[in-house]
């Protein structure tokens, strides 16, 4: 309620709930149209926080916009921090015109992180801006590596992956890439965009090599790799297509490093939505990718061995795995099953249906057909009951006469009747030297077992002992007996 002291009643008016004063929107409008036609002039005195309303010849003082400002910051308060965008809506609050929304806890009770553009190709050529990332896979390879490189062209998308065995081997990879981009496509790379990692460019041999050749080295924030989204979400299909080769071929984890190679050689040959259906090799070179040497990972091949020093009557082929496809290199990269050896070869022949890792491996159609049940029961039989010939040869001639006739006739043939019985007789030993004592065994007396009767004093009645002549001892023995003065039995287990 709103009354000057030269007034006899209040010119607003408002519900008391709670101890307060709720003013309504029609008091709102009396009170603007009492401001109108009253007022003449407002005077802010210096001294006071209050306003003076100059009304005709007479001064009225009313604290009116410092408890409106009062008002929604303790409103505020009790909402728990209602946003004051939210608090506009709330019908018994009035927001003055100068009132400035800040709060110190809000920032601090809900400040959400900044969203992120999408992000789109922004180069006009290939190389202008490469992406690097450093993948740790946490396990060895077969010949001692664990990281792997990995560089994405902004332009093309075109990917390299390199296998590294430690991390200081990341900026002389990076140099080797820079000098082969600027070799075979006649052009300098301008600008490096990598995460905040050492090895990546932050130290002083790499910042000072940057320097030196005019590139621009564009790190991220931290914790923020979504400024490096380019190449974030390409390792990411890097590792989604390596896991469904290997778990595909199921080859062992020790070759995880080929099977990041085969994916990025695969990638490169994928239509990109990011390219409008082309592949990164189309954007790169000018020209589709050939898709004919391509085989299915972890298959069973065989790979035809050298005829330098091969005999006549050696295998012509060896058994391989298909695990990738050799750099710079026109053949195929296997694995030898007999030595567990990589090699490269062109003259191989696959079959892509067999994984010889797998548990279940697709096999190809056996060569020879399988019998039906009847020979192979008569057969069976055959070999069961067939116990008087002296030799345990195989009867061919007449089981395979037996099993032809099986065919024609209905039932299968009973086996013969009054068969001898089979008895296998008892090996008897032949050894010349029972009952001796091994040679290890003579300087030592062993106990021996006494059988005797049972009677109602053998367990009662003690065997003494054979006695013993010093004499009879070896030299050491007698040594040993002689170096100790008494013998003690021990009365505990401590």
């Amino acid at each position: 309620m709103i009354k000057g002291p030269s007034m006899r009643r209040p010119q607003v008016f408002g519900e008391a709930q709670e101890g307060l004063y709720l003013i309504k929107s029609n008091a709102k409008e009396s009170f603007s149209s009492f401001s109108k036609t009253t007022c003449r002039k407002i005077v802010t005195n210096p001294s006071s926080s209050s306003v003076s309303v100059s009304h005709e010849d007479s001064i009225v003082s009313s604290p009116i916009c410092t408890n409106a400002t009062s008002n929604v910051r303790l409103w505020h308060i009790r909402l728990g921090h209602l946003p004051f965008s939210s608090m506009k809506n709330v019908s018994f609050l009035f927001f003055p015109c100068t009132f400035e929304c800040f709060c110190d806890i809000c920032p601090k009770a809900r400040q959400s992180r900044s969203s992120f553009r999408i992000s789109q190709i922004s180069t006009t050529s290939i190389f202008d801006l490469i992406h690097i990332i450093l993948g740790d896979l946490q396990s060895r390879y077969f010949n001692g590596y664990r990281y792997f490189l990995t560089i994405v062209d902004d332009y093309s998308r075109g990917t390299w992956t390199y296998l590294l065995r430690t991390k200081s081997n990341v900026f002389p990879v990076l140099q080797c890439f820079l000098n082969m981009v600027e070799r075979q496509f006649n052009i300098k790379v301008n600008t490096i965009r990598s995460d905040n990692a050492l090895e990546l460019g932050k130290s002083l041999i790499a910042t000072n090599y940057f320097n030196s050749q005019g590139i621009v080295h564009q790190t991220s924030c931290v914790a923020s790799p979504q400024q490096n989204g380019v190449v974030e979400r390409k390792h990411r299909h890097l590792l989604e297509t390596a896991r469904a080769l290997l778990f595909q071929s199921q080859v062992s984890l020790r070759y995880w490093g080929k099977c990041i190679l085969t994916a990025t050689f695969l990638i490169n040959r994928m239509p990109s939505r990011v390219l409008h259906g082309k592949t990164p090799y189309h954007r790169l070179f000018g020209k589709a990718p050939n898709y004919s040497s391509l085989r299915c990972f972890g298959c069973l091949c065989y790979a035809s061995t050298l005829s330098h020093g091969r005999g006549k009557f050696e295998p012509r082929a060896q058994a391989c795995v298909f695990l990738g496809y050799p750099i710079n290199q026109k053949g195929f990269k296997l694995l030898e099953l007999n030595t567990q050896k990589i090699i490269v070869t062109r003259d191989v022949q696959f079959y892509e249906n067999i994984f010889l890792f797998t548990k279940n491996p697709i096999s190809p159609p056996p060569i020879f057909s399988v019998p039906d049940h009847e020979s192979v029961s008569f057969i069976d039989d055959t070999l069961l009951f067939n116990t008087n010939s002296t030799n345990h040869t195989f009867p061919f001639s007449d089981t395979l006469q037996a099993s032809d006739s099986s065919h024609s006739q209905s039932t299968p043939p009973s086996p013969p009747e009054n068969l001898p019985a089979f008895s296998t007789p008892f090996r008897r030993s032949d050894r010349t030297n029972k009952g001796v004592r091994p040679v290890h065994l003579q300087e030592y007396f062993c106990n021996n077992i006494f059988f005797s009767p049972v009677t109602e004093f053998c367990f009662a009645s003690s065997v003494a002992p054979n006695s013993i002549s010093f004499a009879g001892l070896s030299l050491s023995n007698q040594l040993i007996l002689e170096s100790v003065s008494t013998i003690k039995e021990p009365t505990s287990y401590h």
